[in-house]
């Protein structure tokens, strides 16, 4: 709420029942990247954006983009960029949401989706956040033959 930013879904405040916080209010947004161009949820590597591209592809990245560098500046990571924490807000602008995994440059983080970053990397920094995007860009490039960083040897059927 210090730091808001049109391209970071805003955080409204939070639900208090018996004292206690039972849930996050947040405003609405529309659909994910995943629902707008892979509603079936085919694997990544499975995926071929040709037969669902997505309106507006190059000013959508640029928001997302825009919400991670704001992230970023204020001295965070988002350290689980994929396409279901990336949404649009009904007005048409493009949002980053999900800030389970948020933490400070530097410190120790584990997790975020096999498929959309390295499990290697234990410390959160910018490129982990940028790793992610381009991963994404790479999705969203037509064909099914694409260099992935992340998670093509998952083949699951």
């Amino acid at each position: 709420m210090q730091h808001p930013h049109p391209n970071v879904l805003p955080y409204l405040g939070c639900l208090v029942e018996d004292g206690r916080v039972a849930g996050l209010c947040f405003r609405k947004a529309s659909k994910t990247l995943m629902e707008m161009v892979n509603p079936k949820m085919v694997l990544k590597v499975k995926f071929d954006a040709s037969c669902h591209p997505l309106p507006n592809k190059e000013k959508l990245l640029q928001g997302w983009e825009a919400g991670i560098r704001h992230i970023h500046s204020i001295g965070y990571v988002h350290n689980d960029v994929h396409p279901t924490n990336l949404m649009v807000l009904d007005d048409g602008t493009p949002v980053v949401i999900d800030f389970d995994m948020l933490t400070k440059k530097g410190t120790i983080q584990y997790g975020g989706r096999c498929e959309w970053s390295d499990q290697e990397v234990s410390i959160a920094s910018e490129k982990r956040d940028w790793d992610g995007m381009q991963e994404i860009r790479t999705w969203l490039d037509e064909g099914t033959e694409k260099k992935w960083l992340f998670g093509s040897h998952i083949n699951l059927v």
